[in-house]
């Protein structure tokens, strides 16, 4: 899977985070993992382009307010949601935001890689346009 630009994974759940990264690495893809929106956002500028996987809720800064920074920084990787919780609601206001998807909790290695590989495509397009 070493097509696929890294995943930054962002989710107050250390259990979640590992999982997923776990999940990135066994396929091939490389991984790196954030507790929260600011020790994201804190390194941003130093990270090469990637797929922002980002949990909905999380304490102080969730998910949504996450994307709308990024977007704010001038940063257009594509960033996809997850939650827990999911409703229509949920999945209209991240769509809005600006996300490419909304996945919900849990999710199986499949559908996680074929959004990720939605989401290579997508920042190939940009990339290229730049």
């Amino acid at each position: 899977m070493s097509d696929l630009y890294p995943t930054y994974i962002v989710d107050d759940e250390p259990q979640v985070r590992s999982a997923i990264c776990f999940m990135l690495v066994a396929a091939g893809a490389e991984a790196r993992s954030f507790a929260s929106g600011p020790e994201f956002l804190a390194t941003l500028p130093d990270l090469s382009p990637g797929c922002v996987l980002a949990d909905v809720r999380m304490p102080g800064q969730d998910g949504l307010e996450l994307l709308r920074e990024v977007r704010a920084n001038g940063v257009e990787w594509p960033v996809l949601m997850m939650t827990g919780h999911g409703d229509a609601s949920i999945a209209a206001k991240t769509m809005q935001a600006g996300a490419l998807d909304l996945l919900q909790k849990p999710f199986d290695e499949e559908l996680l890689l074929t959004c990720l590989k939605n989401a290579t495509t997508f920042l190939d397009g940009l990339l290229s346009a730049a």
